[in-house]
């Protein structure tokens, strides 16, 4: 298996994909909340939670206030 930096794969993707921390990529369209408090991303109807690392955060705050 080959790695691939994430600036790469990103880079591949449709815009709705955004980085939320050094080892997370997400469908922005599955995201229903943010908790800035404990830097973490709601993702779909099951609880599933991704982190937020600090180089993200207003990043995608900023994302997620859009929709």
């Amino acid at each position: 298996h080959k790695r691939y930096p994430s600036e790469i794969v990103i880079a591949q993707l449709p815009p709705n994909f955004i980085q939320s921390h050094r080892s997370f990529i997400v469908n922005s369209d599955y995201v229903n909340s943010y908790d800035p408090t404990n830097a973490l991303l709601y993702l779909g109807n099951h609880n599933i939670s991704t982190p937020v690392g600090r180089k993200y955060k207003d990043y995608v705050k900023k994302i997620i206030s859009r929709d």
